[in-house]
């Protein structure tokens, strides 16, 4: 694991070196002569800790110190972090043309060291430092631009490619520009975790082709990466889990790293970052019965082999809600691994089962384009759209032999020409579903009473003739309840209605109806064996759209106005 350092934070400071105090400044003169005062102004320079910098004296083939500092929140200070004293520029400076900082690890050397940063030419008034100058790192990075691909080329998993990050397109493109370094300096990626702060290395590299020092890494999965630098987090491997790279948590970086580098951590000259982040899944609906008690809805990116959570949520007051606090939802964060995905799905959930879909799934629909039009009629939902008009039931009591009680009974059946057939002409329940039949009361005293639940309409239905039939037979195989004994009822008083609803087949609370889709509001009263029609609500049923804005491939934002530089100037004293 690598700890970030408070290099990652671009510092800038300004050192005045002086001979004498007190003196007052003068406008710039002339070379430096001996007798002048330097000033040195540092911009977005950040602690190079293990390492410290050190500025040079160029005469020729010859190189004088003068100066060995290092960068803390601000403020240049001495390798004992007190404030630097003032020089003797006149032994410092001499005949000097030109100007170097370096990185240096050891304190002792008389000569510079390999790691030239920064260089530039002694005039009249100064010198400015710049990276690119061809005596100090001699690379132009201020047009540094990149990308980057979120796959996990080491493993066939989709759900894991948000695990990954590569910097190319996939296709065979690079996805950096970086100009070509000298040996002593290289480049690193990283990703970089927001709330704690680890920093996790993805490789080395010297340019935006080949595989970079450590190829898909050693979180990797078993399959080879890309030819280009990126890292798999798909496994544990030491202190490095896998990583969620995509879900908003995570930024990506490539610094600038001395090479060889005596630190873990990344150096604090950064060229490339971006919040990785992939983006967001926006839900809406038409309309959505309220989940039964102790229930919640799911919504899930469905592969061909697997399906991935991308959010829970309760729908109330025709709101989009969170399910602990109810704060409504504007938009659920996905990772880029939704963009693979072939459908998006909608499931209603009981958190006692766990983490796995529960199989009642109520809306669905093909992901394209970014967006999925959800349906319940799709194959992947209820897979069906309840269009019937010629659902019917009819008043009779098979459990009672007494003509008067026929009224106090309610079945999906009918007799024609002597044989009998059910009046629910639709197909089983969907899996993870079953039909349940209700009376209630239209007028009065609210009074809701299920009449049977049952998966085949064309067979019995739970609990047969139920719990207020009379003791005659036989029972006709099909879905009905009489209430001849105990809670008698006459349905066809002008009170009562009848609807058949779609219940979750795991209903911790089954005491209401949960989607109506028939309904007849007035049972009226008919002769014997004369069937009533239901009528089909499915111009009620949920609808919706999902919008994915999610992209495997992000911009990385350049910070090439963002790179250091240093400006030395002489004033006379």
């Amino acid at each position: 694991m690598r700890l970030p350092r408070s290099a990652w934070i671009l510092l800038c400071g300004v050192l005045f070196l002086t001979m004498s105090c007190g003196d007052e400044e003068e406008a710039p003169v002339g070379p430096p002569d001996g007798k002048d005062r330097l000033v040195l102004t540092l911009s977005n320079f950040g602690d190079p800790s293990p390492y410290h910098f050190a500025l040079w004296a160029i005469d020729g083939a010859n190189a004088s110190l003068v100066l060995r500092f290092t960068a803390r929140d601000g403020a240049p200070v001495t390798l004992a972090g007190e404030p630097i004293p003032s020089i003797d520029q006149e032994r410092a400076l001499g005949s000097a043309d030109r100007l170097l900082l370096t990185l240096e690890s050891d304190t002792l050397g008389a000569a510079p060291g390999p790691h030239r940063m920064m260089g530039g030419a002694v005039s009249e008034n100064g010198a400015t430092l710049a990276l690119a100058d061809a005596g100090g790192l001699g690379a132009d990075l201020s047009g540094a631009a990149g990308f980057f691909l979120f796959d996990t080329p080491s493993t066939p998993e989709p759900a894991d490619c948000g695990r990954g990050i590569w910097w190319t397109d996939g296709g065979g493109a690079p996805g950096l520009v970086l100009p070509a370094l000298a040996g002593a300096w290289t480049y690193e990626g990283w990703v970089i975790d927001r709330n704690s702060g680890a920093a996790y290395s993805t490789g080395r590299f010297d340019g935006p082709t080949g595989a970079d020092s450590d190829g898909a890494g050693q979180t990797a999965g078993p399959e080879a990466g890309y030819d280009f630098p990126g890292q798999d987090f798909v496994r544990t491997e030491g202190n490095i889990p896998p990583l969620d790279l995509d879900g908003g948590s995570f930024a990506a970086a490539v610094t600038l790293e001395p090479d060889p580098d005596l630190s873990d951590d990344p150096f604090f000259l950064k060229l490339l970052d971006k919040n990785a982040g992939s983006g967001n899944l926006f839900f809406t609906v038409s309309t959505l019965p309220r989940a039964p008690q102790g229930l919640h809805y799911e919504i899930w990116a469905a592969y061909p082999d697997t399906l991935v959570s991308v959010g829970k949520f309760l729908y109330v007051n025709r709101r989009v809600v969170d399910v602990e606090t109810g704060v409504e939802i504007a938009a659920f964060p996905i990772g880029s691994s939704l963009v693979d995905a072939s459908a998006i799905r909608i499931s209603l959930q009981n958190p006692a089962d766990g983490p796995e879909p529960s199989g009642s799934f109520l809306l669905a629909g093909s992901l394209s384009g970014g967006v999925a039009v959800l349906s319940t009629d799709e194959p992947l939902a209820l897979g069906h759209a309840y269009t019937e008009t010629t659902a019917r039931y009819i008043l009779e009591t098979p459990s009672t032999a007494d003509p008067g009680d026929r009224r106090r009974g309610i079945w999906f059946y009918e007799v024609q020409e002597g044989e009998t057939t059910g009046t629910l002409p639709i197909p089983a329940a969907p899996s993870g579903w079953k039909y349940q039949a209700w009376i209630y009361k239209v007028f009065g005293a609210p009074d809701t009473v299920s009449i049977g639940a049952f998966v085949d309409p064309l067979g019995p239905d739970g609990d047969g003739a139920g719990p207020h039939a009379g003791p005659d037979g036989p029972i006709p195989p099909f879905p009905g309840q009489d209430f001849v004994s105990g809670s008698i009822r006459n349905l066809d008083d002008g009170t009562y209605g009848v609807l058949v609803s779609l219940e979750p087949e795991d209903d911790p609370a089954p005491g209401s109806p949960y989607l109506r889709i028939f309904e007849d509001i007035d049972i009226d009263e008919m002769d014997p064996g004369v069937a009533q029609t239901l009528g089909s609500l499915s111009m009620t049923l949920p609808a919706g759209t999902a919008r994915a804005e999610a992209a495997r491939v992000v911009t990385m934002r350049s910070l090439g106005a963002l790179l250091p530089r240093a400006v030395v100037s002489f004033g006379r004293k």
